[in-house]
């Protein structure tokens, strides 16, 4: 933030994401989603359980940033369209829209399988 001159202009919490609500600081106009990806149980999470509880702290017209684990076939394939079923089921009413999508290191992170980057604009 200082480095980015945006002292006093913008405020970063570090936090789960189930943990925004009871911040009790209202709506956020931007979220960095990037944990976690892992259940208790060892599960890689779906993306839709990461961003839940970060899709109803947004405030209109507001950015999602979030991460999910695709393989090179997801990535090429359907990957983007899975994302965006799962955020119109979190949305319901609200409207969206996939502003960006790509992996984050653009080099694989494990064996074919790459951390994929998304940012939502959310109305």
């Amino acid at each position: 933030i200082k480095l980015n001159k945006l002292e006093g202009k913008v405020s970063s919490y570090h936090c789960h994401p189930n943990d925004l609500a009871s911040l009790e600081l209202g709506c956020f106009d931007r979220i960095c989603a990037f944990l976690p990806f892992w259940g208790s149980d060892g599960e890689l999470l779906p993306l839709s359980a990461v961003i839940a509880p970060s899709v109803a702290a947004l405030a209109p017209a507001s950015i999602l940033h979030c991460y999910t684990f695709e393989t090179q076939d997801e990535f090429t394939g359907t990957g983007a369209e899975e994302a965006i079923r799962q955020m119109a089921t979190l949305c319901g009413q609200r409207k969206f829209e996939l502003t960006w999508r790509g992996k984050v290191p653009r080099k694989s992170i494990g064996r074919s399988r790459y951390r994929v980057g998304m940012d939502f604009f959310v109305t």
